[in-house]
């Protein structure tokens, strides 16, 4: 179909139409035209639908959307604004999980130093019990030997 011209797709004596407008003989023949319009048009209005019109039966074209057409439009567009929210939303989603990861690392090792202190001071605890120890006993010793000395002394 999109082989024939113009012409023969709108062949229809113009006697018959009563009405003013460009006619065409099918629906199909006025949606190739819509088609051609709007790759080719400079116009500010290009047809976007063909309508059956009751006074001439013939086919005619019009700017005007259907309802069907202004609701998948309504759609599409928001498709595309949800699309760019869904974009939005991911690039912040990685920001948040690049700073999560930041903090979590600062935390990790927060976490590492503090267990290091607390190995460190269990190690200074232990060294610490076995000084108080081991001065424990020098003072017994040493006080033993002040003992042995005075008896000593004392003979």
């Amino acid at each position: 179909m999109l082989g024939k011209n113009l012409n023969e797709l709108t062949q229809t004596p113009k006697m018959l139409n009563s009405c003013k407008k460009t006619y065409f003989a099918t629906q199909k023949a006025a949606d190739f035209y819509i088609e051609k319009l709007q790759k080719s048009s400079n116009r500010q209005k290009v047809p976007v639908n063909s309508y059956l019109c009751p006074k001439c039966n013939l086919w005619h074209l019009s700017s005007a959307k259907t309802h069907e057409k202004s609701l998948i439009d309504c759609l599409k567009a928001k498709i595309i604004e949800l699309e760019k929210e869904v974009k939005q939303l991911k690039s912040e989603n990685l920001l948040l999980q690049q700073h999560n990861n930041k903090e979590e690392n600062i935390i990790i090792k927060r976490d590492a130093i503090r267990k290091q202190a607390v190995k460190n001071n269990e190690k200074l605890q232990e060294q610490l019990r076995k000084l108080r120890f081991d001065n424990s006993s020098l003072i017994a010793e040493n006080y033993q030997l002040k003992k042995m000395k005075e008896n000593e002394n004392e003979k």
